[in-house]
């Protein structure tokens, strides 16, 4: 058990990550739950966890843990690109920074063209 307290929600994120799908239909099968319990059960993992994400179709995709970290260093930094966007105050420097801190770029992949040859400083 996880810890949330909803021993339903525990048993369904064991078996989403047992079977490594993310799918209401499952929970249906092998919870005995009806469908929209099924779905709010689904909903709650997308909410709660980075490892299932709720497509614009409204069904979910289940990424492996590996998958589910890039994702997020992704999203953070488009956030910070597009928050530096908004605010018309664009910081080289600071983006190539949170790009190495979200481990997405080092330094040096940073200070290459796209030649791989090195800038100029």
């Amino acid at each position: 058990m996880t810890g949330s307290g909803d021993f339903l929600y525990d048993q369904a994120l064991a078996l989403v990550h047992q079977h490594k799908v993310a799918s209401a239909a499952l929970l249906e099968r092998r919870l005995g739950v009806d469908q929209s319990r099924a779905d709010a059960l689904m909903a709650q993992i997308a909410r709660e966890t980075p490892e299932v994400e709720q497509l614009d179709s409204g069904l979910y995709l289940y990424l492996p843990d590996s998958l589910a970290g890039e994702l997020r260093a992704l999203r953070g930094l488009a956030d910070a690109v597009l928050a530096a966007i908004r605010a018309g105050t664009v910081d080289l420097a600071e983006l190539r920074d949170r790009a190495v801190s979200s481990g997405l770029a080092t330094h040096e992949q940073l200070e290459r063209d796209d030649t791989g040859q090195r800038r100029a400083a």
